[in-house]
């Protein structure tokens, strides 16, 4: 493809480039630039492709959280759309952005299990002093000797006089700090509620992907693709392929 009304750079403007070049570089020299005599002038064509893929994806993700009572959004308000099945419309970016990423709920999924973590009682045994028992059998009560006292419930000083100790008030022994000496201590998972309410979650990402070629004739040929990239050039042609919808299939409904 020939253009017969481009620009062809002189050996002064050619020359300016060079040392204006050099001066954004550190510990570069200017004085090639100034003084090597220019022997020819090529001018070649270089084409730069760009290639942006606007994909969209969708995953489904199982969310959980304590339960405490109240209504449900469950099968019975309606059918589980599928992740593709979704109206996202509201959601949807402007083409060929860098990344969006969005988390919506499914409508309808939502149902309760029991928690696993605690079988459902709210509560577990206490990692410190009932540590390793399983759910059902702890022991209550469980003292720890008092590190001040070291179990004695007074304090030596150094006229031979004994006090009470104060950590302990006496008793040489400390509940466990944990639960309080309740071999219970609150589920963490259900928050005490002893049951969970799980929901899908429809995860979607947009993004862009990028990908550049560089066609060169002889003369350029040796150029680092990387300079034509940060070009700026003529665009030649610019086309647009029509954008996919989402694919619906009858049997795909409850």
């Amino acid at each position: 493809m020939e253009f017969s009304d481009r620009d062809v750079l002189d050996e002064v403007e050619i020359r300016h480039l060079l040392i204006e070049h050099v001066g954004h570089r550190c510990c570069w020299g200017s004085r090639p630039a100034r003084t090597w005599k220019i022997t020819s002038i090529e001018d070649c064509n270089v084409y730069v492709g760009t290639l942006e893929t606007f994909i969209e994806e969708r995953d489904t993700i199982l969310k959980k959280e304590p339960y405490d009572g109240g209504k449900i959004d469950g099968r019975d308000k309606g059918p589980v759309l599928g992740v593709w099945e979704l109206d996202l419309r509201s959601e949807f970016p402007m083409l060929f952005v860098p990344e969006k990423e969005v988390m919506v709920k499914i409508p309808h999924s939502e149902i309760t299990e029991k928690c696993l973590d605690c079988e459902g009682r709210g509560e577990a045994p206490c990692p410190t002093c009932n540590a390793g028992q399983q759910h059902g059998f702890y022991k209550a009560n469980q003292m720890t000797r008092c590190s001040v006292c070291h179990g004695r419930g007074l304090l030596a000083h150094q006229d031979g006089s004994d006090s009470v100790c104060g950590m302990c008030n006496g008793q040489g022994m400390l509940p466990c700090i944990a639960c309080a000496s309740r071999g219970l201590v609150t589920c963490q998972t259900c928050n005490g509620c002893g049951s969970l309410l799980a929901q899908s979650t429809a995860h979607v990402r947009w993004k862009t992907l990028t990908a550049r070629k560089v066609s060169a004739t002889t003369g350029a040929a040796s150029v680092p693709d990387e300079v034509f990239h940060r070009a700026q050039g003529v665009q030649l042609c610019n086309i647009q392929a029509y954008q996919c919808t989402p694919a619906f299939f009858a049997d795909s409904y409850p």
